[in-house]
């Protein structure tokens, strides 16, 4: 296996279900930010790492591509990978396998590399990551940057406080707890319904502890798009395209 490509042997738990006996996104997502964590301590550029240097990754897009999700007792293969830097963007893209080495799910993130002191955004050159030798999986999946239908008429569907329990190291809603507050934007008829096929997210502006997010959404088609906002301040931009 190519040093440049972590994979781990990672377990379904009862925990991670949705009550359709599916794994939830922030679930898939938590797999994710683990085997990304593991391997960036591997490379030296960990939160321990960065954190010595005042620097810290911010994730500002993700896209997933979902086939089939994982259910109760699987045992799956999580794969990450980094691209090489462009301009300020860092992209780790990844997949999860299941026990017969088929893909279950593919994703690819863009990061930044913020300066924690400065409050600004830095180029790769600061911690000195130009090029990897790496022959990385072809996937089908990039995280893109999403336009919110104009001239829509949007109520609010669901209100989430951020709490103690959202909140990561630095202070900021975790990405995983969107994915949560997008489900619960959603009538639980809807959910039961729908095989979801993709999702986008743009995170915006960072949310904190005791800030309240209010989320709208529209369906257009087979995709629902949602935005979220903290006051009149748009927090993040997400869609999800689904089978019905």
């Amino acid at each position: 296996m190519d040093k440049m490509i972590y994979e781990k042997n990672m377990d379904v738990t009862y925990y991670d279900l949705d009550y359709m006996g599916r794994m939830r996104l922030s679930s898939l997502t938590r797999l994710m930010n683990i085997a990304g964590d593991n391997h960036s301590k591997m490379m030296n550029v960990g939160y321990d790492d960065l954190k010595k240097k005042h620097l810290a990754f911010l994730l500002m897009k993700l896209g997933v591509k979902v086939y089939e999700f994982p259910k109760y007792n699987d045992v799956v293969t999580v794969r990450t990978w980094p691209l090489n830097p462009s301009g300020v963007s860092f992209v780790r893209n990844g997949d999860i396998l299941d026990a017969s080495g088929c893909r279950m799910l593919e994703w690819s993130g863009i990061w930044a590399l913020a300066d924690l002191i400065k409050r600004k955004i830095v180029r790769p050159s600061a911690l000195e990551l130009y090029k990897f030798e790496i022959d990385p999986p072809e996937i089908c999946i990039e995280a893109k940057k999403l336009i919110f239908p104009a001239n829509e008429s949007l109520d609010t569907s669901y209100t989430h406080i951020v709490t103690y329990r959202d909140v990561d190291l630095n202070m900021h809603l975790n990405n995983i707890v969107y994915f949560d507050i997008i489900m619960n934007s959603l009538p639980s008829d809807c959910i039961s319904d729908i095989h979801i096929k993709e999702i986008q997210i743009n995170y915006i502006n960072e949310a904190g502890p005791g800030d309240e997010i209010n989320v709208s959404y529209i369906k257009k088609g087979n995709e629902h798009f949602f935005k979220g906002y903290i006051g009149d301040t748009v927090c993040f931009i997400a869609s999800l395209q689904h089978d019905k």
